[in-house]
């Protein structure tokens, strides 16, 4: 008799369906009955963004259950940000180099072999510039085998960073890059966006043009 307050930051079960990640229509009702049950249990129901919450009441839960709750960006982002230096920027970019910069999971949903393809894009025409990828998830060892396959002397790929010196890192690059896939359009909203503006670091975002992201 606990109250419950669910907080859906990503549509899960919508996500893997219109990724093709999942096709079997039992394995469909089990996900979307289980979704719709915790709701229902719940005495309140909250989401990042306004589409999510209307797809959230398209599933049947009552409009006055639910709630927008935003993501925020982090307070010390702004204040980190302003703590790079010039030496700083003289020793990431000792010849010059143009450096983007993903930071984040390395899944389905963000759709990285756009970035690979940009980067061999980059190395074929010769250009300076480089691609700096921080994140962990399924897709980390298939963008590692893409590396290596196609000799991509521009890309570095680094784990998950503490904030501190993620925060650095947009401080130092010239661009940072959201991605997603457009299949996924409104069922998730990357949070990452506001920690970049935050850190007054430029960005790219590679999203569906209808999207809440774009």
């Amino acid at each position: 008799k606990i109250p419950l307050h669910i907080h859906v930051q990503d549509l899960q079960p919508d996500a893997a369906i219109d990724l093709g990640m999942i096709r079997g229509n039992l394995l469909k009702r089990v996900l979307f009955g289980l979704e719709r049950f915790s709701y229902t249990v719940a005495c309140r129901v909250s989401a990042i963004g306004k589409a999510m919450i209307e797809t959230i009441e398209g599933k049947g839960i009552p409009k006055e259950k639910l709630s927008l709750f935003r993501n925020w960006a982090n307070s010390e982002v702004e204040s980190l940000a302003r703590l790079g230096t010039n030496r700083d920027w003289q020793r990431k970019h000792p010849h010059g180099d143009f450096t983007v910069f993903y930071s984040g999971n390395l899944g389905e949903k963000q759709g990285l072999e756009t970035l690979v393809e940009v980067a061999l894009h980059c190395q074929k025409n010769r250009e300076s510039i480089k691609f700096l990828i921080a994140g962990d998830w399924v897709k980390k060892n298939e963008i590692n085998r893409q590396i290596e396959q196609f000799r991509l002397g521009n890309v570095s790929l680094i784990g998950v960073q503490p904030l501190t010196e993620y925060i650095r890192l947009l401080n130092l690059v010239d661009v940072s890059v959201v991605l997603q896939r457009k299949e996924v359009k409104d069922i998730v909203v990357p949070s990452k966006l506001l920690n970049i503006l935050a850190a007054g670091c430029p960005v790219i975002a590679s999203v569906h043009q209808d999207s809440e992201a774009a």
